[in-house]
């Protein structure tokens, strides 16, 4: 089981979302845009951010970055993009999901795509550094 964030500005995709992948047995909290994500990353346990691209307040790309910027949430975060056009991300934005090894889901994306990067991203996890849980890294 992993703690997985969904940043999802519109409110069926996020519902969907945050329903399939608690069916998986993954704890999960969902938000409705980048500002409420940046709020809560810092504080959160180690674990993945589904995390969708084009938003209206702070998108995709500037939460990518706020986590690239910070290392333990580098290291302890994996991001999982979705987005609508993946063709049309920027250079900066590829420089980014490489950073943070994170893959691409375009939307829509087919049903059992979503577990497979949910298990690579818990894989991912289980092989880094991070300390369970936050209290253990302030200790």
């Amino acid at each position: 089981m992993a703690h997985v964030l969904v940043v999802e500005n519109d409110a069926g995709n996020r519902f969907t979302l945050h329903q399939l992948i608690a069916m998986q047995g993954h704890a999960v909290v969902s938000v409705a845009g980048g500002a409420d994500a940046l709020h809560l990353l810092p504080a959160r346990p180690p674990g993945i951010v589904l995390l969708d691209y084009r938003m209206p307040d702070i998108d995709g790309h500037d939460v990518m970055h706020f986590i690239a910027a910070d290392v333990r949430l580098r290291r302890c975060q994996q991001v999982i993009l979705v987005t609508a056009s993946p063709h049309d991300l920027s250079p900066a934005t590829h420089a980014l999901l490489t950073l943070l090894a994170a893959p691409v889901l375009a939307k829509p994306f087919i049903v059992d795509v979503l577990p497979a990067a949910l298990a690579a991203a818990v894989r991912r996890l289980q092989g880094g550094d991070c300390p369970p849980t936050l209290t253990e890294s302030n200790a």
